[in-house]
């Protein structure tokens, strides 16, 4: 009995049409500070639920719109 199934296993098949479950996701939210994607792994700051900024006090400034931030301070 010849199965023509394994016409879904070619090279041609697998580039095409790449299975979507294989890919990994590595977009974890948008930085509200510079609009960039926020990787996962990286350190982040959860100023609300949603609202996330990289760990970096340029983000930090640019998200709350403060001008110096010192110690939690806004000046």
């Amino acid at each position: 009995m010849n199965n023509n199934l394994d016409r879904f296993e070619t090279p041609y098949q697998k580039y095409r049409f790449p299975d979507t479950q294989d890919k990994e996701v590595n977009r974890f939210s948008t930085c509200a500070g510079c609009n960039e994607d926020i990787s996962v792994g990286e350190e982040i700051l959860i100023l609300f639920d949603g609202l996330n900024v990289h760990d970096d006090y340029d983000c930090l400034k640019k998200a709350s719109g403060g001008k110096i931030i010192i110690a939690g301070e806004e000046w």
